[in-house]
């Protein structure tokens, strides 16, 4: 899980879903991963820190891109992959990791900082009203 480790250096608490495929073949990932940022804001500011850079504790040339994926929310997301048979591995790293928003005011104070670095020109209650919040774990 080095890939998570790094991202969150800069992202944790920002996200509420991740899940690197893995090659059970070779027995590494397959280069890509899902994240289910928790407001769009976190998107840019995750996109400034990786777009077109390499990982840093991987010996790839690839580069980190960004794409929307097809499932676009937490409840989208565990639909998706409670039909898979990911979720029936027997180690937990293998499986979609889904985390649970602690403390909100953290989150709410991390959204206050990026909306102002980006002079983005909304209240913060209007970008809270982004906040689909969760109390379940379900993996």
């Amino acid at each position: 899980m080095d890939m998570l480790r790094e991202i969150n250096k800069k992202n944790k608490s920002r996200f509420d879903f991740f899940y690197i495929p893995i090659d059970f073949e070779s027995k590494g990932n397959k280069a890509y991963c899902f994240i289910n940022f928790l407001h769009p804001l976190f998107i840019l500011e995750f996109f400034k820190d990786f777009q077109n850079k390499s990982w840093l504790r991987h010996h790839s040339k690839k580069k980190v891109e960004l794409y929307y994926g097809a499932h676009s929310n937490i409840d989208e997301l565990k639909g998706h992959f409670c039909q898979s048979s990911i979720i029936t591995q027997v180690d937990p790293a293998l499986r979609p990791r889904i985390f649970k928003v602690k403390e909100m005011r953290l989150v709410e104070e991390d959204l206050k900082r990026v909306i102002k670095r980006h002079n983005v020109k909304s209240s913060l209650r209007e970008a809270l009203e982004w906040f689909p919040l969760r109390d379940e774990v379900l993996f």
